[in-house]
């Protein structure tokens, strides 16, 4: 279903994309209850509604886009606690925080907006870190060590 939502957010049909993503979300929840596999579907869960957070900002609806974007970041933190060597998590926490930080300034908010911006730079930078055989093959040298100030700095 979220992959319907992002063809359908890709060929600009926004409002049919969210229904798609809204119908991913429940599913990724329903998953996360009954599956050993949980931190994948939390993973699913925040990036549908980062997804989701999206189109709602195209269509200029910011309060709304911001209150998923505020549950995919949860999510992210939720992830990165459990598993603190997960970089696809950082980089969602990162390009979530950019979002979060895109609708408070479009909602005059931004001092905060350039709190998030920082939190998302700081990610990114960290993720800039880690040697690429590590990125690559996910052994000689745990991620986490390098993710480490990334992973203290962007608390809420």
């Amino acid at each position: 279903m979220q992959g319907i939502g992002d063809i359908l957010q890709a060929i600009e049909q926004t409002p049919d994309s969210i229904t798609h993503y809204a119908k991913a979300i429940q599913l990724y929840r329903k998953i996360q209850e009954s599956s050993a596999d949980r931190l994948r579907a939390m993973a699913a869960e925040a990036k549908a509604l980062k997804s989701m957070g999206d189109g709602l900002q195209c269509l200029q609806r910011y309060s709304s886009a911001l209150r998923l974007y505020e549950q995919s970041i949860e999510l992210y933190y939720q992830i990165g606690a459990l598993r603190s060597d997960n970089l696809r998590s950082f980089l969602g926490k990162a390009s979530t925080l950019v979002a979060i930080a895109n609708v408070l300034h479009f909602l005059d908010r931004s001092a905060e907006a350039l709190v998030r911006y920082e939190q998302a730079i700081h990610i990114y930078h960290s993720i800039a870190q880690v040697p690429a055989e590590t990125i690559e093959t996910g052994i000689s040298i745990n991620p986490a060590v390098y993710l480490a100030p990334a992973i203290l700095s962007t608390t809420f």
